[in-house]
């Protein structure tokens, strides 16, 4: 991995608060060629980096201890502020815990689900492979939202099923759980790519990070399901991940669908539902003011 780092360009944002005007006009230069579109005049991102900078060594001058608890606050507070921010906030951090759960589980119970845990673990693994390329195909004919519902709630049916078969039939158990971890992968990787796109610009690493944080939730609960819960009723773990993945399903419904949309650069136009004007990053970095748009949307 520290190898690769030679190919990933530091961010351009960074770049341009450091004062490296030169190395971030060659990240934007290069985003640009790889995106087919068209920067403005060199001397007007150079007057906006130099503008920016200057900015931000004011605010850093002002900023003690209790001001950025502060900014802290009351920018998080944006995912929870307005109507529609509460419904994405909510209903994406429900879709992420329950894939973390689910993956989880299903990857912990090859003593549950098969007759050999050694076989259960390698094909547990070599299923994940079509499960996460598969996704790229169904996100673009059917979308974010029914590719995610499909795999979701394959992932529910499948797993529910096991809680209905004897325990003779361990093939059978391991092919539905084999199934099941397919598809939870798919839907895995498809909720994360559905989170990055619901949240506007200005929220979008605090909603995707909450999420990611409730994922990681998820997945610390599923050691407690598998073993506990296994032990009080057998079918216990497959009842709670099956019927999890229909909770999902419901929170991914209520989630809106972004395949070709425009995104949101702000929490005020998402509340309006006004189109949204796609604007260059120095653009939206210089414009934004988190004060106004809590005045805005408040």
């Amino acid at each position: 991995m520290i190898s690769c780092f030679r190919f990933i360009d530091e961010s351009p944002r960074w770049l341009i608060v450091r004062g490296h005007h030169d190395r971030a006009l060659q990240v934007l230069q290069k985003a640009a060629r790889w995106n087919n579109t068209s920067l403005p005049p060199e001397h007007q991102l150079r007057k906006l980096m130099t503008d920016i900078t200057e900015e931000s060594y004011k605010m850093s001058g002002d900023e003690n201890v209790v001001t950025l608890i502060k900014h802290f606050f009351v920018h998080f507070s944006m995912l929870f502020r307005t109507r529609k921010m509460l419904q994405l906030t909510l209903c994406s951090n429900v879709a992420l815990m329950v894939s973390g759960l689910g993956y989880y589980s299903i990857s912990m119970s090859n003593d549950i689900y098969s007759f050999d845990p050694y076989i259960y673990c390698t094909l547990s693994g070599v299923v994940e492979i079509p499960g996460a390329t598969l996704t790229i195909p169904f996100v673009n004919v059917l979308g974010r939202r029914l590719s995610n519902i499909i795999c979701m709630s394959s992932t529910g049916i499948f797993i529910l099923a096991i809680a209905f078969i004897p325990k003779s039939m361990g093939w059978l158990m391991m092919l539905l759980a084999l199934i099941g971890k397919m598809t939870i992968a798919a839907a895995f990787q498809i909720i994360y790519l559905h989170v990055s796109e619901v949240f506007p610009t200005e929220v979008r690493t605090r909603g995707a990070g909450l999420g990611d944080m409730m994922a990681k939730v998820g997945s610390m609960t599923a050691p407690f399901i598998i073993d506990s819960l296994h032990a009080v009723w057998e079918p216990a773990p497959a009842v709670v991940v099956g019927c999890s993945g229909f909770l999902a399903c419901i929170a991914i419904y209520l989630l809106p669908e972004t395949k070709g949309a425009a995104l949101h650069d702000t929490v005020a136009s998402l509340e309006a539902g006004s189109p949204n004007v796609r604007k260059g990053l120095l653009e939206v970095e210089k414009e934004w003011d988190p004060e106004a748009t809590l005045a805005l949307t408040a």
